[in-house]
């Protein structure tokens, strides 16, 4: 799935939330997740990335994006990583949570605001629960993620 495609899907959120943002600059350091999430004070609460690559970098500098958002805006917040699995070496929710757990320990102990959470999910598995109707963070969404918490 395009970049462009995964940003203008339709997401189940309830009434609890809406989406903010497709692909445009929240926080005052340039930061673009793919989608924003936020509450019913404006607030946001969950970025989206959608990660076609297996290069678990690229995972770790979405984490610690995220993380320095929340900071600067004094609250904690959730980060789902969708694993598109385009790329040679897939990244799998099994793998990239035994790589990115010591970063995400490290980045949770610093600072009593920031990342609260991580979702890793496989793309194919987030778009049918969307198109399924599953709420998004509601339980049946979070128990098909492997989280960082």
């Amino acid at each position: 799935m395009s970049d462009t495609s995964f940003k203008n899907i339709k997401l189940n959120l309830g009434h609890d939330f809406e989406k903010n943002t497709k692909g445009s600059i929240i926080g005052a350091d340039q930061y673009k997740p793919d989608i924003s999430i936020i509450n019913s004070k404006e607030k946001v609460v969950c970025v989206i990335e959608s990660s076609s690559t297996g290069d678990r970098k690229v995972h770790i500098g979405e984490m610690f994006q995220s993380h320095k958002f929340y900071c600067d805006q004094e609250t904690t917040g959730d980060l789902i990583i969708s694993l598109a699995g385009n790329s040679k070496n897939s990244p799998r929710p099994d793998t990239s949570y035994k790589y990115l757990k010591p970063y995400f320990d490290f980045i949770k102990k610093e600072s009593k605001f920031g990342l609260k959470r991580v979702y890793l999910i496989e793309q194919d598995d987030f778009m049918k629960l969307q198109n399924g109707g599953v709420k998004l963070l509601g339980e049946k969404f979070i128990n098909k993620c492997t989280t960082l918490d």
